[in-house]
């Protein structure tokens, strides 16, 4: 698999990459979940994900197992304030190292590779 990212702007990220990492598991605590249901409940309750706009939640499961965990986080409902503030934080922090999103941050950006 390719490295979209040259070097030099990978490891400009690291440092910011490693606090979000463990931010975020932080935030969880807060929130008395898993960095994982965070995303979830994070998501599906507290970001500009809207329904009316046509957004949905896509999950990202291995087994039947795991959907239904899924849906068990989902049905706690909002993350919190307390966890959402800290989220907030953690945002500041890594935002002008955030891509946009894959296409425009990394396929666009990247050497097309000799055929």
């Amino acid at each position: 698999m390719a490295d979209f990212l040259p070097l030099d702007r990978q490891a400009k990220r690291l440092p910011k990459l490693i606090y979000s990492s463990v931010s975020v598991t932080a935030a969880a605590k807060v929130a008395g979940c898993t960095p994982a249901e965070l995303a979830y409940r994070w998501v599906a309750f507290d970001s500009v994900v809207d329904s009316k706009y046509g957004d949905a939640v896509i999950f990202g499961v291995r087994n039947y197992t795991q959907i239904e965990e899924t849906m068990g986080w989902l049905k706690a409902g909002t993350i919190g304030q307390a966890a959402k503030d800290k989220i907030d934080e953690i945002w500041k922090v890594v935002e002008k190292d955030s891509p946009l999103d894959n296409y425009n941050s990394f396929h666009k950006q990247a050497p097309v590779a000799a055929q």
